[in-house]
């Protein structure tokens, strides 16, 4: 299949996943995406980003030119299938979709996803080579939401040594010191865990959390019963 083929839409299984994800844009007052990006041949791209602080960095640039320029934020789920995945896919698509008159566009395929940039060198010692976007999870660690038993996935893995901690404890709680069980960080790529979910293969139901900074400006219910 070419890099700029996508399906419809996102499957039931990735709405339900993806869905509660936010995602961020750049975008002029009306709404409409910017094209942040230029490459060597002259040709216009965006970026949706998964983390607040990058999009933020990003919104103080596209300011200086538009005073007016905002965080647009949507659900991952309703981009996921159109974006870019990689930066060879992002080429591909530039290489064959129409180009914009103006400096926006309601494209996705025009637009790459981003993974966390503070995240990078950590997720190539646990997901070498990979271009995914890198989860990171505990083998032993559950969450129990609405009475399901799922095991979460951080996309910051200081959000997933906090919630270890607060369920098995601190290194420095002595009460629970010897019998503290040792964390095993491992990390998967989105895509891979999408391939996985769809293919039935997963035994425990995925529950993807965003950054902790971005539930927090975003209010997002991120508790849950820890078992």
């Amino acid at each position: 299949a070419g890099a700029t083929e996508t399906r419809d839409g996102p499957s039931r299984l990735e709405s339900e996943i993806l869905g509660r994800v936010p995602a961020f844009v750049i975008a002029n007052g009306l709404g409409e995406p910017y094209l942040t990006e230029v490459d060597a041949q002259g040709k216009r791209s965006g970026t949706v980003y998964l983390g607040l602080r990058d999009a933020a960095a990003m919104l103080d640039e596209v300011r200086s030119f538009d005073k007016n320029a905002t965080l647009a934020i949507v659900p991952l789920s309703s981009v996921y299938s159109a974006v870019s995945k990689s930066a060879s896919e992002a080429t591909a698509a530039r290489a064959v979709l129409p180009q914009p008159i103006g400096s926006t566009s309601l494209d996705m395929r025009l637009f790459r996803l981003q993974p966390l940039s503070d995240e990078r060198s950590e997720a190539a010692a646990l997901v070498p080579g990979s271009s995914n976007v890198p989860l990171f999870y505990e083998p032993s660690l559950f969450l129990t939401v609405e009475g399901v038993q799922q095991r979460p996935y951080f996309m910051r893995s200081a959000d997933l040594l906090t919630t270890w901690e607060r369920v098995n404890g601190s290194p420095s709680d002595e009460a629970v010191a010897p019998s503290r069980p040792r964390v095993r960080v491992r990390a998967v790529g989105l895509q891979n865990l999408l391939r996985t979910l769809e293919a039935g293969e997963l035994e425990v139901a995925p529950l993807l959390l965003p950054p902790s900074e971005t539930a927090e400006v975003l209010n997002m219910p991120r508790k849950a019963l820890l078992e």
